[in-house]
């Protein structure tokens, strides 16, 4: 995925998936990330994937954090698509886990 600031227009590569020879598209998919948005601050880009796991990116490194995972079965239910709280503490998002779509708010750990 990619981010680009308004202020500057610069562009840059954040989260780049991944692909191998002999892998299956299930290996890729956990890999390669969807969905993105950005807080408010312009700290983090949060994304998920299509097993449902919840990663942040540090926007300006680029350093990924693993923030939650198993929130959609390979194939099955839709994606989490995330999106913010107001204060830029909190990733909301759609969890298929239980087997039917329910909101979940993930809270970023403060030492991240």
């Amino acid at each position: 995925m990619k981010i680009i600031s308004p202020f500057t227009g610069e562009v840059r590569i954040i989260g780049a998936g991944a692909w191998w020879e002999g892998g299956t598209p299930a290996q890729y998919a956990k890999v390669n990330w969807w969905h993105p948005a950005g807080d408010e601050n312009g700290r983090w880009v949060a994304a998920d994937n299509w097993h449902g796991d919840i990663a942040l990116f540090d926007a300006k490194t680029t350093r990924m954090y693993l923030l939650t995972t198993a929130h959609r079965t390979y194939g099955g239910g839709d994606h989490p698509h995330v999106g913010w709280d107001r204060r830029s503490k909190r990733v909301v998002f759609t969890s298929h886990r239980l087997g039917n779509p329910n909101v979940c708010v993930a809270t970023i750990p403060e030492g991240w």
